[in-house]
């Protein structure tokens, strides 16, 4: 699904879900890396959805309610990466 366009001019398309969760960091694959040594435990879109347990998520990727979605903070960071305040 395209969701806009990159600074130059390329399709940018929503992250693939995957069953379970990757070993990778998915948006890297849609926005490219982020700051060097960065995590995404230190991204202000980096939070924890807290039902019976805590769920890490990304708000750039949406949050399914299911694994496929899951976010670790010890993923580098993509290229939306803003540090927190």
């Amino acid at each position: 699904m395209k969701i806009g366009e990159d600074l130059f001019g390329g399709e940018v398309h929503a992250p693939l879900k995957t069953k379970g969760r990757p070993k990778v960091n998915p948006c890297i694959a849609v926005w490219g890396t982020g700051p060097e040594g960065t995590k995404c435990g230190a991204c202000k879109h980096h939070y924890f959805r807290r039902l019976a347990s805590a769920y890490p998520k990304c708000a750039k990727r949406g949050d399914t309610g299911s694994a496929s979605t899951d976010h670790s903070s010890r993923y580098p960071a993509c290229g939306q990466f803003e540090p927190k305040s």
